[in-house]
């Protein structure tokens, strides 16, 4: 499990790394942590890596020298708000600001906790936490929402074909979520929506490979459609493993904390593998599951919504032209509202006619075809661009390979 903890005191950041890892070690979880001790590196940190846990200071410096103020850290939560990453976030704060608990609470839904010596609510209707409280809290929460805020960035993405089956996946979550992980019947239902939501979204990642590789050498032979889950997990093994040396493998490795040597085709299908292995006893034999598979299997689970937490936050680009010297604007497939968005860009800006799709893998790198994976067409009812996946099969019978 990786946290940020974006915090600006030494001591506090030594007690809530003590704190976390003393619930860590209650609930035999391996963590590893970071830290931000500005905005500045916070914001760099939470677009460019993976993190299941994001812990803010409110009252925070943005560059070091500098002076510390609440209104930088109210700048940070609203962009955090407009980031909208993957990983739970909570306030940690010595200052309490109703203005800024509010703002967090209705606006970017982000709990707002308050440093004490003790733990407590006063009229303020602040929460005030120890640091040992604070950990166990945090901890705690990461492990029951980071299923279900993954799946929320699904249901608003621009990967239309997984909406429904987010949607499903999420339902039976949170029904097991509610038996406190306790219930047979409910954890069997959430495994058999996690087996087809996880066998769909790798279709998805054979249309996005096609178009990543397309761009460095010939366009590969897809797998065949109805293919078992495992040949379709070992295409794509094969192909990242091609993709090793390249730029772009490096900016994805780095996303989830992957050194030089490790590759991004074990991290992942490794963990799909464990998973797979969770539906075939289900469906063709009748077997319940027990709910402690859910904890056994967290860390799987875990790699595997990380996966789709990066899809979910990679910009996937329509209509991209220059604005300025060093400006692309564009609209982000990606996000629900698709509005036009700028961001830095130096360089060529690649032809955009009708359909073409690109996305961005390192920040401040070239824009990269998506072509043979993915194309934009326009919905008539709605006059929205829409992405297109142009490897699917649709919903995915049960394989008992």
């Amino acid at each position: 499990m990786r946290l940020l903890i974006v915090e600006d005191i030494p001591q506090w950041k030594e007690d809530i790394e003590k704190a976390l890892r003393i619930a860590a070690r209650a609930h035999n979880v391996d963590i590893e942590f970071k830290f931000a001790e500005t905005t500045i590196d916070a914001r760099r940190m939470v677009r460019s890596h993976c993190f299941q846990g994001i812990s803010i200071d409110q009252n925070m410096p943005e560059n070091l020298p500098g002076p510390v103020s609440n209104d930088i850290g109210r700048k940070f939560i609203s962009e955090l708000r407009a980031w909208d990453p993957p990983g739970f976030m909570a306030i940690f704060t010595a200052y309490p600001n109703t203005q800024i608990a509010n703002f967090a609470g209705s606006k970017a839904q982000i709990p707002y906790i308050v440093k004490s010596a003790e733990d407590k609510k006063l009229d303020d209707e602040h929460q005030y936490m120890t640091a040992k409280s604070y950990g166990a809290y945090f901890l705690r929460e990461i492990r029951a929402t980071y299923v279900s805020r993954v799946l929320r960035l699904v249901m608003d993405s621009g990967f239309s074909s997984l909406h429904q089956l987010a949607h499903d996946t999420l339902t039976s979550y949170e029904r097991f979520l509610e038996t406190s992980l306790q219930d047979e019947r409910a954890a069997k239902d959430f495994f058999n929506e996690l087996a087809k939501f996880r066998e769909n979204f790798n279709l998805t990642l054979v249309s996005l490979t096609i178009g990543l590789v397309s761009t460095i050498k010939t366009r590969p032979s897809p797998p065949n459609p109805g293919e078992a889950p495992s040949r379709i997990e070992s295409w794509l093994r094969e192909q990242w493993n091609s993709l090793e040396n390249t730029p772009g493998m490096h900016c994805i490795k780095s996303y989830f904390h992957l050194t030089e040597t490790q590759r991004l085709s074990n991290f992942y299908i490794d963990a799909c593998a464990f998973l797979r292995a969770k539906r075939n006893p289900a469906i063709h034999n009748n077997w319940v599951f027990a709910p402690e598979e859910f904890e056994k299997h967290l860390f799987e689970i875990f790699c595997f919504f990380d996966m789709v937490g990066w899809l979910m936050r990679l910009p996937i680009i329509a209509s991209p032209y220059k604005r300025g010297e060093n400006t692309v604007s564009y609209v982000d497939l990606n996000r629900r509202q698709s509005i036009a968005t700028d961001m830095p860009f130096q360089g060529k800006v690649p032809e955009s006619r009708n359909g073409r799709v690109f996305t961005q893998l390192c920040e401040n790198g070239g824009l990269v075809a998506l072509d043979h994976g993915f194309v934009v067409e326009r919905d008539r009812a709605t006059n929205r661009m829409q992405l297109k996946q142009l490897f699917t099969t649709g919903a995915l019978p049960a394989h008992p390979r």
